[in-house]
């Protein structure tokens, strides 16, 4: 209290304004940085919603046309006469034998190549029984 009592009228009245322009500085920071916080927000809600509509849309878009690709091949009789003889080729191939060595040699192959790929690219160990081909044509193919 008893510097109070020593300072000058003028020193009162600069620290009495400096104090007030210091507390309306403070608030004036708060409030705009409240606020630009609440713009940036709703600025990238904005954006990720603009986003998400067009990834739909690509998509759609993707899917409609491979709908539209699948309805023009199926259409084509060049591909529905392919289709009908590779149906007939491929019960023939389940009717043939297929050579000893193949299976040993499809053994190798998933043993040697596609189940160590298969295990880089997936968790876990994969079963070689679960990945071989079963049937004749398939072990032919």
């Amino acid at each position: 209290m008893q510097l109070l009592k020593q300072l000058s009228i003028k020193t009162k009245l600069i620290v009495m304004l400096l104090v007030v322009s210091l507390c309306a500085m403070f608030a004036i920071t708060y409030i705009s940085s409240s606020t630009g916080k609440a713009i940036l927000t709703e600025k990238v809600f904005n954006q990720l919603t603009s986003l998400r509509a067009a990834k739909t849309y690509q998509i759609q878009d993707y899917f409609e046309t491979l709908h539209n690709h699948s309805e023009t091949l199926s259409e084509d009789l060049t591909v529905v006469g392919a289709m009908q003889e590779f149906k007939t080729a491929y019960r023939q191939l389940e009717q043939s034998t297929v050579p000893a060595d193949f299976d040993a040699k499809i053994d190798t192959y998933y043993q040697t190549q596609f189940i160590p790929k298969l295990a880089k690219t997936n968790d876990g160990s994969p079963v070689l029984a679960s990945y071989t081909p079963k049937t004749a044509a398939a072990r032919y193919l």
